[in-house]
């Protein structure tokens, strides 16, 4: 296993960093394929072609000789592995060259082995988020394949064991990393979500602009837990707020497609009406909620507030949802609205006149509650038009 050309370019610039002398970085075929003279790259060096060929520790040239491609220097195997997989050549006199010919080639070997280790965390990675792209895609049958199998048990994921879905979320969202500040945070975070999964036993991965944790079991204050101090530490150490929607799972081989729609739908919820996390419950109408089309949503809300300006039905909104979270207490509503009870008490007649809605029949506070659930959810879609759910972008 060798490097890329560009990688193998940024091991040469950064041992360049420290020596005067050219240096030439050959592939197992000898041919250069990254050097601080440039016009060298991509010829094939003779010199390197014998190390390799005749398991050579080490070789000096003395001449240059073009058609060789070769010029005064020191050239020494690279071994990694236990074998050489290419050749680093120091141009310049021998008496100079010698001197520091051991030391670049620790100091390439060592800087090959992080790259060769980066790359191979970079595949696990790339492994691991197929793998768990496919689990949550809707195709049931997806999780049966040998490709999928074989992706969970290199990765020491077992797919029989009973696993929870969280799914956490920044808000706001999270822009593309562009300047070395926004890589090194962006770097950082990742390191935090190691952290926090490898101390709970769970994994995750990224999807856009989601964090899906797959959780251990399904011990609702276990989870509730982590997700809590994980969002505490997300703020403390990183200043970033998230939201996060769970769907529970007991079961063995969990269907991780249906646990990702539903904990979609509790974040969904989260965000829609004010809540930092969310478990699904269908009961819950504000989960049951995300589960209609934003167009009836939209009509319900018309035909409820019909003829009102914006700001007419931004005052009945907060009006409802004070009344409903304070159990009708007229009391309570007076005060967190700076009201007096006989202004309150004409504001909810005049509700009612004007919608036919009247908040102090429970059937018909319902409707209002409905009502003011719906228009929450809309203003979700608008605020966040990467729904990838609904794919409507606003509806207000």
């Amino acid at each position: 296993m060798f490097l890329s050309r560009y990688n193998a370019q940024a091991i040469v610039d950064e041992v360049g960093k420290v020596i005067s002398t050219d240096i030439n970085l050959m592939d197992a075929s000898g041919r250069i394929i990254a050097s601080t003279d440039p016009k060298r790259i991509g010829q094939i060096h003779q010199g390197a072609v014998k190390i390799l060929n005749e398991d050579l520790l080490e070789l000096f040239i003395e001449y240059e000789d073009e058609a060789q491609h070769v010029k005064p220097g020191l050239n020494l195997p690279l071994n990694v592995g236990g074998k050489a997989i290419g050749v680093v050549g120091l141009t310049g006199e021998f008496i100079e060259v010698s001197k520091i010919g051991q030391i670049v080639k620790r100091m390439t070997e060592i800087l090959i082995r992080d790259q060769i280790d980066q790359l191979q965390i970079q595949r696990k990675e790339l492994i691991r988020d197929r793998l768990f792209e496919t689990l949550i895609s809707p195709d049931s049958n997806a999780m049966l394949t040998p490709d999928i199998l074989e992706a969970a048990d290199r990765l020491g994921f077992d797919l029989v064991r009973p696993r929870s879905l969280i799914i956490f979320k920044q808000i706001p969202e999270n822009s593309i990393a562009t300047t070395d500040f926004e890589y090194r945070a962006e770097f950082e975070f990742q390191r935090f979500w190691k952290s926090v999964c490898d101390q709970a036993q769970a994994v995750f991965f990224y999807r856009y602009h989601y964090w899906a944790v797959f959780f251990p079991g399904n011990d609702q204050e276990a989870i509730l837990t982590f997700c809590k101090s994980t969002i505490a530490m997300a703020i403390k150490n990183h200043g970033i707020s998230m939201k996060a929607g769970i769907s529970l799972s007991g079961q063995a081989s969990p269907n991780y497609a249906d646990a990702w729609y539903k904990a979609h739908l509790a974040l969904k919820s989260a965000q829609s009406h004010d809540h930092e996390i969310v478990i699904y419950d269908i009961r819950n109408l504000g989960i049951f909620l995300q589960s209609v089309d934003p167009a009836i949503k939209k009509e319900y809300i018309d035909k409820v507030f019909d003829g009102m300006d914006q700001k007419t039905i931004d005052s009945y909104l907060e009006l409802i949802k004070i009344y409903i979270t304070n159990n009708g207490s007229l009391k309570r509503c007076a005060e967190l609205m700076f009201l007096h009870p006989n202004t309150l008490q004409y504001r909810i007649k005049n509700l009612a006149s004007t919608t036919g809605l009247d908040l102090r029949n429970t059937s018909q506070s319902f409707l209002l509650y409905l009502a003011m659930l719906c228009y929450e959810d809309l203003v979700d879609i608008t605020n966040n038009p990467e729904n990838e759910f609904t794919g409507i972008r606003s509806l207000l």
